[in-house]
């Protein structure tokens, strides 16, 4: 089996968003859910109708609603040169981790064939003016990038119009990448400052295929199950084995007229029965080298929850979201000690199904690998006990990846105890692994990383990396701009935050973007008037409009913590924030500014970056000097000649 090789550092936490575009030359149509039949009885025939005359701009739900007509005849009655995007009302069998029905279609949007790409593209979000750095750990104060404007909360008779809106952007989305693969997204980037300079991956990049995608979108289950409380084996893993040990179990699992509950075959308990303890696919096996493959993936710290369905088009002069009973979902809070003893429970069981079948080394691999990227990415902002829990898990795997998840917990974990139990369990790992990260953080352009790595590595006792802390004492601070030798151009390297429930298309294309792939994990955008779920309710999949894939992200955070949000209702208050760094051109005004700030005040003050340096040469050598490069080098060279 080829696995294609990446790294779990290739981890990104953007979720979701809400869209508000209004747009020219592209029209919509509304497709009804179909009526479902009773047991027994024969499945109702289609509506049909004449497509209605078609007019350019946003889909206007003041308009009257237009008959639904089959995505054949639409396809057929559509205008000379016009392009027409539909999606299916059904997919072929997935067996996926969550195990939910297949997803309905509720829109049909069409589009000029010669619509220009700016016309495809979200409005830009006002952009705050950013007068110089940072000069403080408030994370509040970092600068926001978003894919659009935030959306009004729509009221009364406009319910659900925010989901039309959402729909209609990611149509607009497939409807650009049907030219190109990313071609969106380059255009989107193309056309915004604010996102020059971001870390967007494309291409292959950015894709996981194969294996691993299913092995991750698994993994993605079992914490989600653990953090609501389930116990037991996700549907996703039981049909998995079904699947490989009987290709026919298919029609029984999943006929073609549509998904049912899986049964459970003879071969397999259910999992309130598996009581035989197995070993977790995390036990020591062979410490992987550097590079070894994972799943680049990452997931949704939240799935939206909407309207079950649009309702039947009908004679009114608006299209109508047919709501369910609107209950605010709490979001769960579990302890660390529940989560963590439900978590391994759910493991061992999964283990146990998957031990009935064949393994080789490299299956046991990628699961392993799956497991610590879900719970890396999904536990990113939860709370520290549950962190602390997450450190002791990947103290156990004797794996490169897990070592450099260790690295980058000490340098964005804000809780001491986190940090220590992190720097604890580096120090019987290979330095090798982890030397590299806590260098880069030295440099981080955030003053609280750099002085963790500083101190990580006085604690670790890494005499051998005196040189780089004298190099770090002598250099500028990172947050200054510099001027690039290629171009001239002045930049500076910034950090920058994502509400990771508003920008999901910033981060992943739709599932209609891209070759289609039965084992990729699909999540709905989430909706700004409507409640996001419980951990439990795992990924919600009743829209196909609405959906993302998970198997290609364009972003990937360095780290994620919980902010305050004013005005969140139906959300919950703390929201999570992904942050990352971006290089912004200046102009020679702004650099001007920018150094006024940085520069030294009076003489003898450090600026963060040097307290850090100094701090941790006093610690791993016992000894003081003048803060200075050149004093610690004449101090040293002193002690080797002594």
């Amino acid at each position: 089996m080829a696995v294609r090789k990446k790294s779990l550092w290739q981890i990104c936490g953007l979720s979701a968003l809400t869209i508000a575009v209004p747009m020219s030359g592209l029209t919509f149509e509304p497709q009804p859910e179909p009526p479902r039949a009773s047991p027994g009885t024969a499945p109702a025939a289609p509506a049909t109708s004449t497509p209605a005359e078609t007019k350019p701009g946003l889909p206007a739900l003041n308009s009257p609603a237009t008959p639904p007509v089959p995505a054949s005849a639409q396809t057929a009655a559509a205008p000379t040169g016009a392009a027409v995007q539909t999606f299916p009302s059904t997919t072929p069998p997935n067996f996926g981790p969550t195990g939910q029905p297949t997803p309905s279609s509720q829109f049909s949007f069409k589009f000029p064939a010669n619509i220009p790409m700016k016309d495809l593209l979200p409005r830009s979000p006002k952009v705050a003016k950013i007068s110089g750095p940072v000069l403080n750990d408030d994370l509040t104060q970092i600068p926001e990038i978003s894919f659009e404007p935030q959306a009004e909360k729509s009221q009364g008779t406009a319910q659900g119009q925010l989901i039309t809106q959402a729909a209609y952007q990611l149509a607009k989305i497939n409807h650009a990448n049907g030219k190109r693969t990313d071609a969106f997204m380059t255009a989107l980037i193309d056309s915004r400052p604010d996102l020059a300079g971001m870390p967007f991956r494309m291409g292959d990049q950015c894709r996981t295929t194969g294996a691993q995608v299913q092995h991750f979108n698994q993994a993605a289950e079992a914490v989600r199950r653990a953090l609501g409380g389930q116990s037991g084996v996700s549907p996703g893993v039981q049909q998995a084995v079904v699947f490989t040990q009987q290709a026919a179990v298919t029609q029984a699992v999943l006929p073609p007229s549509g998904p049912v509950a899986s049964p459970v075959p003879p071969s397999v308990e259910p999992a309130a029965q598996v009581t035989a303890p197995a070993p977790a696919l995390a036990a020591p096996v062979r410490e992987a080298a550097p590079g070894q493959a994972v799943a680049d993936l990452e997931v949704p710290a939240a799935a939206p929850a909407l309207a079950p369905a649009l309702a039947p088009a009908q004679a009114q002069p608006v299209p109508q979201i047919q709501e369910a009973p609107q209950l605010q979902v709490a979001m769960v809070s579990i302890s660390a000690t529940a989560f963590w003893q439900t978590y391994t429970a759910n493991c061992d069981q999964e283990d146990t199904i998957r031990n009935r079948q064949p393994r080789d080394k490299e299956t046991i691999e990628m699961v392993r690998l799956a497991r610590m990227a879900a719970l890396t990415q999904i536990l990113a902002a939860e709370s520290a006990e549950i962190r602390l829990g997450l450190v002791r898990y990947l103290g156990g795997v004797p794996h490169v990846e897990a070592t450099k998840a260790l690295a980058r917990m000490i340098l964005f974990s804000p809780e001491e105890d986190v940090r220590a139990a992190a720097i604890a369990a580096l120090k019987v790992r290979r330095e090798k692994d982890y030397t590299d990260t806590l260098l880069k953080g030295l440099r981080y352009p955030w003053p609280a990383v750099a002085k963790r790595a500083a101190d990580a590595i006085a604690k670790l006792e890494r005499t051998d990396l005196v040189p780089e802390l004298l190099t770090m004492l002598e250099s500028s601070d990172p947050r200054l701009p510099e001027e690039k030798e290629s171009d001239g151009q002045v930049i500076v390297r910034e950090m920058v935050k994502l509400n990771h429930h508003r920008n999901c298309m910033l981060c992943h294309p739709p599932s209609g973007s891209g070759a289609p792939n039965p084992n990729a994990l699909q999540a709905e955008v989430a909706v700004q008037d409507q409640p996001l779920p419980a951990p439990s309710d795992g990924y919600r999949q009743s829209r196909q409009d609405l959906l993302i894939r998970i198997d290609a992200t364009y972003l990937r955070p360095d780290f994620s913590a919980s902010l305050q949000v004013k005005d969140a209702h139906p959300w919950p208050e703390m929201q999570r924030f992904d942050f990352l760094v971006r290089e912004r051109k200046l102009t020679k005004e702004e650099a001007a500014a920018y150094r006024e700030q940085l520069k030294q005040k009076e003489e003898g003050v450090l600026s963060p970056y040097h307290k850090g340096a100094v701090a941790a040469l006093r610690d791993l050598t016992g000894k003081d000097a003048a803060p200075t490069a050149e004093a610690w080098r004449k101090l040293l060279n002193k002690t080797v000649k002594n």
